[in-house]
Order: structure tokens, then sequence, then C-alpha cells
């Protein structure tokens, strides 16, 4: 049941299993992606989309004038750091567009399962009253996920 209308769908489990196994795929033709923890992903010197072109006038200016580069500069190792830069930018790119478009879906079908589940919770609250046993079971399961909800908790005691 929708309420927005904005998505009405289903997702075959099959096309779920052959999502993720291409996600594995992707996944398999860049094994070397890395997870930087938090520490290094603070001290990291950051490089975005308007830092490309920075990138790229560097390695031009170490592959023109190698010269006046300090000893052991890697210019080939460095033009490797910049090609592969910029390829990881433009699939960041179309995975960022991809996350953000599945994490809209998510939030519309979550809405809609989340107020079609208020109004079936609501109705069998009615029904709960009217001494329905089975009723009033599944009222109590349902209404955890209320509870404790709007209470605040406790701040921790400052120091």
């Amino acid at each position: 049941m929708s309420t927005t209308g904005k998505v009405s769908a289903t997702l075959a489990d099959a096309d779920k299993t052959s999502v993720i196994s291409k996600l594995d795929e992707i996944l398999a033709l860049l094994p070397f992606l890395i997870t930087l923890s938090k520490q290094e992903r603070h001290d990291a010197h950051k490089m975005g989309p308007k830092s490309v072109e920075y990138a790229n006038l560097g390695y031009t200016g170490a592959a023109t004038f190698p010269t006046e580069m300090r000893a052991g500069f890697d210019v080939a190792g460095f033009k490797k750091d910049v090609v592969l830069s910029s390829s990881l930018l433009d699939i960041q790119v179309k995975i960022n567009m991809v996350n953000e478009m599945v994490n809209d879906t998510l939030m519309a079908v979550g809405s809609d399962a989340m107020a079609s589940a208020d109004e079936v919770y609501g109705q069998l609250k009615k029904s709960a009253r009217k001494g329905d046993a089975a009723a009033k079971s599944l009222v109590d399961k349902m209404a955890l996920r209320y509870k404790e909800q709007g209470k605040k908790k406790p701040k921790p005691p400052t120091p």
C-alpha cells in the first residue's frame, strides 16, 4: 500500500541476488580499494574534484622538469596516482548517484510502509480495546516500536 505514490515496485529475489553479485564483480575489478581508519582519513591530504587539475598540472610539471625534482622522486608513480584518482572520481560520481537514488527510494518506500503500519496499529488498538486478545497481543508487540520514544537519555556527567 503506497501512501505517497512515489514508488510502486517489487524486487525479485533473483534480481536482488544479481545486483549484489554485480556489486561483488565491481569490487573484484577494484582489488586495490582500501578502508582507512578514522585517523588516516583525518590526516590524509584531501583531493576532491576541484583538485584534479592541480594534480594534473603537478604531474605535467614533474614530467616536464624532471631535473627540478628531488632525487628519487617517483614521476611514474605520481602519474599512476593522478590517472587512478581521475578514474576513481568518475566512478565515484556514478556510485554516488546510484547510492542517492537507493537511499531516496528506500526512504520513500520505508515511509509508505511506516504509514501503513501506523494505520494498522491504530485499527488494531481499537480491536484490542474491544477485547480481541489476538489483536491485543499484536498491538503489544507493535507498541515496542514506540517504547522509550520521546524520553530523553540522561547526559553523561561532565568531568
